[in-house]
């Protein structure tokens, strides 16, 4: 006698841990830059201390970081008894199809960097629900993905607590705004910056799923394309760039140099964030691979939403410092638009564990694992089979 017994999810979990870790992982990262981008340092003896506002120094840095999945890769080979063909094999088209994912991480960089300097982080934003709504549309179109109307249900649910919450953030900066061509360029700037960026989240999913290749591999080709970008076409671009532009569209990479090592706290950053990076992208990558790229968006969102209660803790419990390595600024208070925040973040966890299936509701059909488990009861034992 046989009983099916039920579905076999052999991927939870690696998928948890990758979530744990991309969670941690994204707090670290944010945190970590925002402590080193308000560093005061000088660039050259004598010189009047100045911002470390290098946002391409900490994106080369995390570049490095990923790059570290090629050690890592090879070290995983090596000691592993049995490893799956898939991994040990990698065919050399993959490596040319790494490279589209890894360029649209740079774009993405400089068409943020033009909005944000044309008119701020404001509608960074409130047009984060954006990610979420080209992502979807690009898995039913690209991917061919159906959807089951629980997955609309709780992406609408999210989308409705994002707009909240980035309403309660950026209502004072909206009323600053001249709606002029250079705020329409910006805008533009910014949707296609978020476009570019549901694109390679998309495709490193193709990736992974199609090819069976494993998250710490696509992270170390990925970074050391990365790194080369960055190293022979990004900052020499950069370098000869007009200084009206400003950080973000200027940078000296020598002169990071010579900041860097007038701190012990900018040093430090140098040896401890390419681990964090690396910790954290693999952990990106583990997602998709064992989730999809949309269910990585919305663990990214959650985590941005949930930040603020940490904002809260430096304002009022670290005297709105990180550990005096700051300047008095980096925390949040209370104002009268938290309210609204604190609504909107309660309806992205609500949406968040729908969506990802941690609370199930009854009226809601939900996919099945292609692989089922069958108990085989005998008179002396029972056996289980999986197929």
């Amino acid at each position: 006698m046989s009983q099916e017994s039920g579905n076999a999810d052999f991927g939870w979990r690696s998928r948890h841990l990758y979530l744990i870790g991309c969670v941690l992982g994204n707090i670290f990262t944010a945190y970590t830059r925002t402590m080193i981008y308000n560093q005061k340092v000088t660039s050259f003896k004598g010189c009047q201390e100045q911002i470390f506002e290098k946002p391409w120094y900490g994106t080369l840095l995390m570049a490095i970081g990923m790059a570290f999945g090629n050690i890592v890769y090879k070290l995983m080979l090596k000691f592993s008894k049995d490893p799956p063909p898939s991994f040990a094999k990698i065919h050399f088209s993959l490596y040319l199809h790494a490279l589209f994912p890894a360029a649209l991480d740079i774009i993405f960089t400089v068409l943020y960097n033009i909005a944000i300097l044309l008119i701020g982080p404001v509608f960074a934003t409130l047009l984060r629900f954006c990610d979420i709504i080209y992502a979807t549309f690009l898995r039913r179109i690209w991917l061919k993905q159906k959807l089951l109307p629980y997955s609309y249900v709780s992406l609408a649910i999210i989308m409705i607590g994002v707009i909240m919450t980035s309403i309660s953030i950026a209502y004072d900066g909206l009323k600053k705004f001249e709606y002029n061509l250079k705020f329409w360029a910006a805008l533009t700037f910014q949707i296609l910056a978020q476009f570019a960026s549901s694109i390679k989240a998309i495709r490193e999913e193709q990736l992974l799923h199609q090819n069976d290749i494993h998250p710490v591999w696509l992270c170390g080709v990925e970074g050391l394309y990365e790194f080369f970008i960055l190293t022979f076409m990004a900052f020499p671009i950069l370098r000869v760039m007009p200084q009206r532009f400003g950080p973000g569209l200027v940078e000296n990479f020598c002169e990071d140099w010579k900041m860097v090592g007038s701190s012990k706290v900018l040093i430090a950053y140098c040896f401890i964030y390419p681990f964090i990076a690396f910790e954290y992208n693999t952990c990106v990558f583990g997602v998709q691979f064992t989730a999809n790229a949309v269910f990585f968006i919305v663990t990214d969102i959650f985590v941005g939403s949930i930040s603020w209660f940490i904002d809260l803790f430096i304002f009022y419990a670290m005297k709105n410092s990180l550990f005096g390595l700051t300047p008095d600024n980096i925390g949040t208070n209370w104002n009268p638009r938290s309210p609204l925040r604190l609504v909107g973040i309660i309806i992205i966890l609500i949406g968040s564990l729908l969506y990802t299936r941690v609370v199930k509701l009854p009226w809601f059909r939900y996919e099945e694992s292609a692989v089922k488990v069958f108990k085989v009861n005998e008179p002396s034992e029972e056996v289980v089979m999986m197929v």
